[in-house]
């Protein structure tokens, strides 16, 4: 019993049941309206982003799409995101685990999946890309949430086994649909990278930390493989990015102060 006990401490989600902030918000919508929205928006994504020769357009469709099936589920989400002292922290740690997953992944391999794909691009276009980020990165984790939710909705899990099977089949889905643009053996890098984001926010239904450390994992891997050796950026990448997440913690304090002023004036 106090073995399970730790358990539930160490390993929430899992071997306790998940976060009301993740199972609230899907309450609202029936498991076939989740799944429809996961799979039409993500199709929406692939489709029309080849047929428009527009990655953001496709994006941008495809949220849409998924908003618009599982009304009113993204709204409903988007209620459970608060950002407070440890969002920072939070996110530098799950990008760690990513990364750190990832590489494994990779070591296990015995190389880069994705290093084929990479061949065709270089720094204006990654340049591109990273201005595309705001919007990509948002609708790419909104998909992998939907998947989570159908699972869940579909599968019921009650056991700590299937819990955990939730997260694996989640992350798994999120690689599989990367195969169209990175080549099949990125299903099984992409999932591990992935799985610290589903069990986390299983864990605490936060889904403001993981879409932070998928920025933050993507501007690094852009920034690092494709800006040239001698740039201005390539060495002020750490710092940057430091002082980014200081601005953000500080305009996150500062706005706080000024809902506490507004509420004493009311």
């Amino acid at each position: 019993m106090k073995k399970l006990r730790s358990l539930q401490k160490f390993w929430p989600g899992v071997f306790s049941p998940p976060a009301q902030n993740f199972l609230q918000p899907m309450e609202s919508i029936a498991a076939w309206r989740v799944f429809l929205a996961t799979v039409m928006g993500g199709c929406a994504v692939l489709i029309l982003g080849n047929v428009t020769k527009s990655s953001m357009a496709g994006y941008g469709y495809g949220a849409v799409l998924f908003t618009a099936l599982s009304w009113p589920y993204v709204p409903q989400l988007l209620k459970t995101i608060h950002w407070t002292d440890m969002t920072i922290a939070q996110s530098l740690l799950l990008l760690i685990a990513s990364i750190g997953l990832g590489e494994v992944a990779q070591r296990i391999l015995g190389f880069n999946p994705q290093a084929q794909g990479m061949k065709h691009m270089n720094w204006p276009i990654a340049i591109h890309l990273l201005w595309q980020f705001p919007l990509v990165l948002p609708v790419e984790n909104l998909l992998l949430i939907g998947s989570m939710a159908w699972l869940w909705k579909f599968l019921r899990p009650t056991s700590p086994g299937n819990r955990l099977g939730v997260a694996v089949l989640s992350a798994a889905l999120f690689g599989l649909w990367h195969v169209p643009f990175w080549g099949a053996w990125t299903m099984w890098t992409i999932s591990l990278s992935v799985l610290p984001w589903t069990l986390y926010m299983m864990a605490t239904g936060d889904i403001l930390v993981p879409l932070i450390a998928h920025i933050l994992m993507d501007v690094i891997a852009m920034i690092s493989t494709f800006a040239p050796s001698n740039s201005v950026i390539i060495h002020l990448l750490w710092p940057l990015l430091g002082i980014g997440l200081i601005l953000l913690g500080l305009g996150h304090s500062l706005y706080q102060d000024w809902r506490v002023k507004r509420r004493k004036i009311a």
